[in-house]
């Protein structure tokens, strides 16, 4: 049921790993891998399980799967890229880049505002139920919509619109889309099994999504109009939504290859010669950038300029200073330079909660960090 290598030290966590396949598993899993670097060397890449509900197709070491929301720190990654290369301005004004953003008295909102969730624009209003598959139609949109509240002002998680609003951002900077961006900057030196609008190669290697149920939000409420835009919220694993520009939630992916990034940013931004992030770039995308309760959820969070950090709910790491971004209901990737840790989580049977708080998540992490 289990395969793929484990340093002795980690046994701890291989047999937490092994537990949730057990038949008497609070919340058993279908499949999943899960993946520990430190001091930048991979000591834990476990995989286990089926890739499908009916447990017809085993795991393999190359499968990938839906890891959700994991995905909006690498968006914020390839921006802090370009900004390091001279590409992007995260203190100016979008517009700059994207002069029909300005519409609707939205001159002022920042790069930066995208990052860190507070530019104001949390979902798309009056959209047209299929319109996220279309980038076009929707960065229009969103850049002719008027923002709900002064920019920088209110903190509140932009679910879907993120991927959107910063992807575009990134095109304009890059001269490509952030998924080609992504690949020639990130995951390919990197060799990292991860990546968005996959190929066929990819679509044969996908791993089921079983889409956990959540409980629905007030009618009218910001959290019912989170993915507005999308005809069926829960698509997760047809081809048109596994290859299509949806950047926010649909990044793909195992935990080795989320892990060997996260590695990099726990060596000081560079491993085996490939340097992402000098350590000032690095010091400042993972500096926080508030912390509060944010509007969407109701719910106290901390943000970096696209990362997530440590706070109430007990995600990421353990040590002030790590940083990540998990997915719903339990993927997770995230550093920890003070342990010199990186962590991944892939899952296709996630819990029913918000990003990365999951029990198993906790249970997966507790476990690495008491093998340290």
């Amino acid at each position: 049921m289990i395969d793929g290598h484990c340093d002795t030290r980690f046994g701890r966590l291989r047999d937490e790993f092994a537990a949730g396949f057990a038949d008497t598993a609070p919340h058993r899993e279908i499949g999943a891998s899960v993946s520990v670097w430190l001091d930048g060397r991979l000591v834990v890449d476990l995989w286990g399980g089926r890739m499908d509900p009916a447990r017809a197709r085993p795991w393999q070491r190359n499968t990938i799967v839906n890891m959700m929301s994991v995905g909006k720190a690498m968006l914020a990654l390839v921006a802090h890229m370009l900004a390091e290369r001279g590409a992007l301005d995260l203190d100016a004004p979008v517009a700059r880049l994207w002069p029909e953003f300005a519409a609707a008295g939205k001159g002022g909102v920042l790069v930066r505002h995208f990052l860190d969730h507070t530019g104001g624009l949390p979902h798309i209003v009056d959209a047209e139920p299929d319109i996220a598959y279309d980038w076009a139609r929707t960065t229009a949109k969103l850049a002719a919509q008027v923002p709900h509240w002064p920019p920088g002002t209110v903190a509140c998680y932009h679910t879907l619109t993120v991927g959107f609003l910063l992807g575009e951002v990134i095109r304009r900077a890059a001269g490509a889309r952030f998924a080609d961006a992504f690949r020639d900057l990130v995951a390919g030196p990197l060799g990292a099994e991860y990546g968005f609008c996959l190929g066929p190669d990819e679509l044969a290697r996908c791993a089921e999504f079983v889409v956990p149920p959540l409980p629905r939000p007030a009618p009218g409420s910001l959290a019912a109009h989170a993915y507005d835009g999308l005809a069926d919220p829960e698509d997760r694993n047809s081809a048109r939504h596994r290859q299509a520009e949806l950047y926010a939630v649909n990044g793909h992916g195992n935990a080795r290859g989320i892990a060997r990034i996260y590695a990099a940013l726990t060596m000081g931004g560079e491993i085996d010669g490939v340097r992402l992030l000098s350590p000032a770039a690095l010091a400042r995308a993972t500096a926080q950038s508030w912390r509060g309760i944010e509007r969407l959820t109701g719910r106290p969070s901390r943000m970096s300029l696209g990362f997530r950090l440590p706070d109430e709910t007990g995600i990421n790491g353990l040590n002030e200073g790590s940083f990540g971004h998990g997915g719903r209901g339990g993927a997770m990737g995230f550093a920890d330079p003070v342990a010199r840790l990186a962590f991944g989580y892939a899952p296709s049977h996630p819990f029913a909660g918000g990003s990365g708080e999951s029990p198993r998540t906790r249970a997966l992490r507790d476990a690495a960090y008491a093998c340290l």
